[in-house]
């Protein structure tokens, strides 16, 4: 297979690539990869103090779908799946904060920061999706005649 063979594939499946911010690439894939453990083995321990296994599933659901909805939006270039996962990342990272808040062990006020952060990282972002597809939208109601 031919370079340029290679560039029209990747253009064709992952249109956003080209475009996509290597920072939320990694930070989408470390989700999915945080929340894969959830589902399908033993509870971390630290996780397994702070919530019911229900809990601990649903929790980890909620990262794999999120994180899957929102890197399939940055590799097809649709900002909905992307705002879409970042809404479901966003909340369930809420939800986890209050779970931190309602255990305050020693240990909580690192992991209330951690958490707190990605979620403010998560709402951020969306933020900034939204404001630039409306700027988009603008745009092209200025350009049509």
């Amino acid at each position: 297979m031919t370079t340029a063979t290679r560039r029209r594939l990747v253009a064709r499946l992952a249109p956003g690539l080209p475009a996509a911010n290597p920072f939320e690439l990694y930070l989408t894939a470390l989700v999915i990869l945080g929340g894969l453990p959830l589902l399908l083995g033993p509870p971390p321990l630290s996780l397994a103090a702070l919530l019911a296994r229900s809990w601990q599933l649903l929790w980890g659901l909620e990262l794999v779908v999120g994180g899957v909805t929102q890197l399939v939006g940055v590799l097809r270039a649709r900002t909905r799946l992307r705002v879409a996962g970042l809404l479901l990342l966003g909340f369930s990272s809420v939800a986890y904060a209050v779970a931190i808040v309602a255990s305050l062990t020693p240990g909580s006020p690192a992991g209330l920061g951690y958490i707190l952060g990605f979620a403010v990282a998560c709402f951020a972002q969306l933020r900034h999706l939204r404001r630039a597809a409306r700027a988009l939208t603008r745009e092209a109601n200025r350009a049509a005649p």
